[in-house]
């Protein structure tokens, strides 16, 4: 169940690369140095989870980046990547509220009066939007700018979302910034 959520994390800031004259598979996710908590967690559930113990991490520009040397991560990402919607359609429901944690600590944040989650996959957002009203709670998928989100406001809404996804707590962005 674990790597449902780290799936959703590397769906949302993560990347999938493979060097033909190297041969050789790479799956990465770069964060702020000031979201080192997320960074740190993502990274202890790459090596817990991965076969291979290869690895690369560096800090530039303000962020600190791990690249992860392994086959079967790679495999597992470029298929989510490939076609999100139908890899979180075939997921248990268990499965889907860990995708959506991981989603969520990529490409969303958690503040007092408000969950979102911002994506360029208007489907993938509907999809879990659709799981989510299942659940109880409300949400709404609209345009923002040239993305979309996917929204939670009612406070028990909130209260439902934060009692069944784990999460890392992100503070919002200052108001008329998306994250």
């Amino acid at each position: 169940m674990m790597i449902s959520r780290l799936l959703g994390f590397l769906y949302g800031d993560g990347w999938v690369y493979y060097n033909e004259r190297g041969e050789y598979y790479e799956v990465g996710f770069q964060q702020s140095l000031k979201n080192r908590d997320i960074y740190e967690y993502y990274k202890k559930l790459v090596i817990k989870l991965t076969v291979t113990k290869y690895f690369r991490e560096r800090v530039r520009r303000g962020k600190i980046e791990l690249v992860i040397y392994d086959n079967t991560i790679y495999k597992l990402l470029k298929t989510v990547k490939s076609n999100p919607t139908e890899y979180f359609r075939s997921l248990s429901n268990e499965e889907k509220l860990m995708f959506i944690a991981g989603f969520t600590d990529a490409d969303g944040y958690i503040g007092s009066t408000e969950v979102a989650i911002y994506d360029s996959n208007r489907s993938l957002l509907n999809e879990i939007c659709s799981h989510l009203k299942n659940l109880g709670i409300k949400c709404v998928v609209s345009r923002n700018k040239s993305i979309w989100r996917l929204r939670i406001r009612s406070k028990e809404s909130i209260n439902i979302f934060l009692n069944l996804i784990p999460h890392i707590k992100i503070r919002p962005p200052p108001p008329g910034q998306t994250p």
